[in-house]
């Protein structure tokens, strides 16, 4: 029986809901879904204003899949948004993420990179703040299965690489300093009731900034809410990343998701 690969991927602007001061959806604008036959699906939103709360002056996805001239079943996933403005609180003039696939027909993992994922111009509370991303490590550890080996064996060539980025995602700045110093090893998974590591593309700031506070890639603003910056799960054969997810709590209370991806695919038999 010849196979068939089941193509599946997804992305979407933002998404979420608002309880606070008004109560309504933050429907799923500019939404591409890829069907399980592969293909093109692309969207485009401009000027979305909601209610003065949640603004954007442009947002594009795009979803693909195809079998490529050598057998292997590729796919992407990205989401582009621009002059992005949440309550004057969180602002960036651009967010980009993306996610590509690639799976040879001889029984491999499939490979997920997120090359070309960045934050332009970020802003939180007004002032500007620069994320570094870890696409070096993760273009390395690219398969599920090199990424768990990375974290399990402290022989592995990235394991000390990938420690480090752990307690970026975990720890506080003070709890980084502090197991670094001290040699500690690499902390435990954290994963979700279907098996995915909760990971993140977040690496850093530049220089630590200091009117927020900061445990992982979780920053709290006052008065705000959480920030959470580059959010990644991994599984077997997918990959769904948040660039940013807001978790708010006052004065405007509500949840969100901006650039929001997720790829994946089965081969059957």
């Amino acid at each position: 029986m010849p196979s068939t690969f089941l193509y599946r991927g997804q992305a979407a602007a933002i998404g979420g809901s608002l309880r606070r001061p008004v109560s309504k959806p933050i429907n799923g604008a500019a939404a591409s879904v890829l069907t399980h036959a592969g293909g093109f699906h692309s969207s485009r939103v401009q000027n979305y204003d909601l209610d003065n709360i949640v603004k954007f002056t442009l947002a594009t996805t795009e979803v693909s899949g195809s079998q490529s001239p050598d057998g292997a079943y590729t796919s992407y996933a990205s989401a582009v948004i621009e002059n992005l403005n949440v309550y004057n609180q969180v602002t960036a003039d651009r967010i980009v993420g993306h996610l590509s696939s690639r799976l040879a027909g001889n029984g491999a993992e499939m490979e997920i990179l997120s090359f070309g994922t960045m934050f332009t111009n970020l802003r939180i509370g007004g002032v500007p703040v620069e994320p570094q991303l870890a696409h070096d490590l993760f273009g390395r550890l690219k398969t599920q299965g090199a990424f768990l080996e990375a974290w399990k064996n402290p022989a592995h060539a990235d394991h000390a690489a990938l420690r480090s980025a752990v307690r970026k995602w975990y720890c506080t700045p003070e709890e980084e300093k502090a197991d670094e110093a001290a040699g500690a090893p690499i902390r435990p998974q954290k994963v979700t009731r279907d098996g995915l590591v909760r990971a993140s593309l977040f690496n850093g700031f530049t220089s630590e900034p200091g009117h927020v506070t900061r445990s992982g890639f979780e920053i709290t603003l006052p008065n705000f809410g959480t920030i959470i910056l580059a959010e990644l799960f991994i599984g077997k054969d997918t990959r769904r990343l948040n660039m940013l997810r807001l978790k708010m709590g006052s004065p405007v209370e509500g949840d969100m998701d901006a650039a929001g991806l997720d790829l994946n695919g089965s081969l059957y038999p």
